[in-house]
């Protein structure tokens, strides 16, 4: 999804939900830290968020801007409005959040790090490679990640997420 795209759908979830502002937890939140996303972004077509105000799923998405509606065939993105419980997200992550500007929407957007956290507990193929790409881009930084996933008090947590780290890591320079 191209920052026009994302911008263009964030406008029409605020349309759609009568909402201004969104946390934004999935890869399209790099739009609000650089103008040159990764492929791994732009190919990606969905747009993972929540309402702000009420940090809850927007159901009313769904069938109007999600995977089966007329707007993705439209448009070729769509929203995955996301609960927040599914996200794990290191402390302190919503003094992080980096806000981002379209119109009267304002997109909260993680932090590049705690994105990669987060991505690195959903472990899937697509993740590893998100994270791989913005490790290379040095827009997420390996050490700092790593101080983020110690945060967490669940050592086997921790050790998954180590881990997962790793691998997603293993073809850097």
């Amino acid at each position: 999804m191209r920052k026009p795209q994302f911008e263009a759908l964030l406008r029409s979830a605020s349309e759609v939900s009568g909402e201004t502002e969104f946390i934004v937890v999935g890869s399209q939140a790099i739009h609000a830290y650089t103008d040159k996303a990764p492929v791994e972004v732009l190919v990606s077509k969905e747009c993972d968020l929540w309402a702000k105000a009420k940090e809850e799923k927007l159901s009313c998405l769904e069938g109007v801007l999600d995977a089966r509606s007329p707007y993705f065939t439209e448009h070729g993105v769509y929203a995955d409005p996301v609960s927040p419980g599914l996200v794990l997200l290191p402390l302190g992550w919503e003094e992080r959040l980096r806000a981002f500007q379209s119109g009267p929407v304002t997109a909260w957007c993680l932090e590049v790090n705690d994105l990669v956290v987060s991505k690195l507990n959903a472990g899937r193929l697509k993740d590893y490679e998100f994270i791989n790409a913005v490790l290379r881009a040095r827009l997420a930084s390996f050490d700092e990640v790593v101080r983020r996933i110690e945060t967490f008090p669940d050592l086997h947590q921790r050790s998954v997420l180590l881990a997962r780290l790793r691998i997603a890591s293993e073809s850097m320079p």
